[in-house]
């Protein structure tokens, strides 16, 4: 199914941000027609309006950030529910926005379908909704999608390279010895670069990557001053677990990776040596806010089951003969009277409405209720998904969330989805590292004072919102507590450290890892045919291109998609990066197809990009782009036409094919 993001053009509204705009939308009705002034209508019978707007966007370098909050809402009458397609509302309203440019001027183009379906089956209009416009700053790997330039050759065309992973974000170390045995001849010059598990946007407005840039290190000498056996360097690493501030529960909730497990890094000793970090820019003004405390975050997520085999969303525990699973949680440092806030997310496939009772140590807090579906019908949807926050006030540091399946009937059967859980610890070192936020004392104009506990003149304080370019935070000692302050008018994440403390190092040596060849995507000139093949077939690729060069006189270049990794994604897998690999031809062309015209995908895809689970019986070798609808088996949908959307102002599911695309699936 392909699916279009069109716009209204009305006057733009400008917005201050971080102010909300007040929308009141004047339905009209008609039997089952339902309509208001300058409503959307896409495609489709039976299809319901869509509120829209374009909001010119000032602030270069920043990314859009809208929400929405409903105000008011009628119901609509059972007698003309047939009339409606509700097989797609949520129990908020869907709501679409993206960055886009026209004359030169950027502008949020936001898309509201105004209607909500609750649990029990009701469905509202919405009459009255805050409209929140606020702003983020860019991912600092990503390069600003407007220069349209790329780098002539890649890092990785000269010097010793070396391959690592990393599973999750914070502080990792790498001994000297360990860079001796990596295979680095000379370790006193060593640096890294890479992005780790930065997930790639979709959409060009947000950024790229292009090719490896270096991150500061700390470089521990010891007293001789000189890098040596016994010492170590010390790098903040991104994984694949990325958390968000969802503005509609409140909460902070976890997303991974869609490609990979793990972030990856290169190691080199041919680039001199590493810089640290840059100091940051603290505030002398009198705070607004004093932080003594902060948001403690973890989650529950298993990826093992594809329910439809199709599209990217992943589920873990079945409830369908053990219907109450329990799992544990832990609030380091916990600050008593705070609640425990819960976020559960579950899907059940059942021919009637069913819930999950969700519960914390030996209390009851609420349930989660899932609309019904018809399990007869091969096009119904295969399951519906529903998720509720619960708030709970505790005396203890572990929490054992419950969960259970009440099932109807023997037919029906319940997924987890995920859990998040946030809370609220003291903002104390305790161990060799703590990675802190606080969402309480972001907003517009506050000044915070932060307060570390248990700290000494030794420690190290990094400031990672930016987890490309750490900033040092030259903190103030008073005691055992690091005092600084600093504007947090946006969301600020910090990572405070002992230099001699016990961390995890990179993984150097499971296969794929290690010495990396030299290679330069980045210099290749201009092929008419690009044949993107894993190592497994890249003698057949070969022979392929060879023919395509004697018999069509065509320019045919092959390249491995790991190499595609290696250049446009930190060496971490990524739909993405191939999709910005042909942009880098497209864009040096002048947005034409007289360079490069053809991709071929050589080899077989599927539904399970990172090996979740099934991956022996469906064999992943080139990446798919997948829908995020993976419930419905006619709204879910796999596309080789994501590679082709190259124009700077697509990237998602909008726009027209720039090249053509053909996938042999090997």
């Amino acid at each position: 199914m392909r699916k279009l993001f069109f716009l209204i053009l009305i006057h733009p509204v400008i917005l201050l941000y971080s102010q909300t705009e007040n929308v009141n939308i004047q339905w009209n009705r008609e039997d089952i027609h339902h309509f208001f002034p300058n409503a959307l209508y896409e495609d489709g019978e039976n299809t319901l309006p869509y509120f829209t707007r374009k909001i010119a966007w000032t602030p270069e370098g920043m990314l859009p950030v809208v929400s929405l909050k409903v105000t008011k809402t009628t119901e609509i009458a059972t007698s003309i529910l047939h009339g409606i397609d509700q097989s797609h509302l949520k129990k908020s309203p869907l709501l679409e926005y993206s960055l886009a440019r026209e004359a030169g001027k950027s502008f949020v183009l936001v898309k509201v379908l105004p209607f909500i379906r609750q649990a029990d089956g009701k469905v509202l209009q919405v009459d009255d909704f805050e409209l929140l416009l606020e702003r983020e700053a860019a991912l600092a790997p990503l390069k600003s999608a407007k220069a349209g330039s790329w780098m002539d050759h890649s890092l990785l065309a000269s010097g010793s390279w070396f391959k690592v992973s990393v599973e999750e974000s914070g502080i990792h170390k790498l001994s000297y010895e360990q860079l001796q045995e990596m295979g680095l001849s000379n370790p006193a010059s060593v640096s890294i670069y890479g992005s780790g598990a930065t997930s790639l946007p979709e959409q060009f407005s947000h950024g790229y990557i292009d090719d490896l840039e270096a991150i500061p290190l700390y470089i521990h000498k010891g007293a001789d001053g000189i890098f040596g056996p016994g010492d170590h360097i010390l790098f903040y690493a991104q994984g694949p677990v990325h958390w968000e501030k969802d503005e509609e529960s409140g909460m902070y909730l976890h997303q991974l990776h869609s490609y990979s497990w793990k972030g990856h890094y290169f190691v080199t000793d041919g680039k001199g040596e590493a810089s640290g970090p840059e100091d940051a820019v603290l505030s002398t003004n009198v705070p607004t806010h004093t932080v003594a405390a902060y948001d403690f975050l973890d989650f529950h997520e298993d990826e093992s089951y594809n329910l439809i085999h199709s599209g990217r969303v992943w589920y873990g525990d079945v409830f369908s003969v053990n219907l109450t699973e329990e799992y544990p949680f832990y609030i380091q440092g916990r600050v008593e009277g705070e609640p425990v806030k819960i976020h559960v997310v579950a899907a059940a496939r059942s021919g009637v409405s069913s819930t999950f009772s969700i519960g914390a140590n030996n209390e009851q807090l609420g349930t989660i209720s899932i609309s019904g579906t018809n399990l007869s019908h091969y096009t119904s949807t295969y399951a519906y998904e529903s998720s509720e926050q619960f708030s709970y006030l505790t005396d203890f540091n572990e929490v054992y969330v419950r969960v259970t399946y009440n099932r109807p009937d023997a037919n029906s059967q319940g997924w987890l989805n995920s859990i998040s859980l946030n809370g609220r610890s003291e903002l104390t070192l305790s161990g060799s590292q703590l990675a802190f936020r606080d969402s309480r004392s972001a907003g517009p104009g506050n000044i915070s004072q932060f307060q570390v506990n248990e700290a000494n003149s030794e420690i190290i304080i990094w400031e990672v919102s930016d987890p490309q370019h750490p900033q040092n935070i030259a903190y103030v000692l008073e005691g055992e507590i690091a005092n600084f302050t600093l504007e947090t008018n946006v969301h600020r994440e910090f990572i405070a450290f002992r230099p001699e403390g016990s961390y995890p190092s990179p993984d150097y040596s499971s296969e794929g890892l290690g010495s990396v060849t030299n290679q330069d995507l980045h210099g290749l000139s201009h092929p008419e045919m690009i044949i993107l093949t894993p190592e497994l077939f890249l003698e057949e690729a070969e022979e392929l291109a060879q023919f395509r060069r004697e018999n069509d006189d065509m320019d045919v270049a092959v390249v491995t998609q790991q190499e595609v990794f290696n250049e446009f994604s930190s060496g971490t897998p990524d739909v993405s990066a191939i999709r910005n690999f042909m942009k880098m031809f497209y864009d040096r062309s002048g947005g034409t197809s007289s360079s490069c015209r053809y991709l071929l995908l050589f080899g077989d895809g599927s539904y399970d990009n990172r090996g979740s689970g099934e991956k022996q019986y469906n064999p992943n070798l080139i990446l798919t782009y997948q829908s995020e609808e993976s419930l419905s088996p006619t709204g879910s949908y796999v596309s080789d036409d994501y590679f082709g959307l190259l124009d700077t102002d697509e990237g998602m599911y909008d726009g027209l094919l720039d090249i053509g695309i053909g996938r042999l699936p090997a």
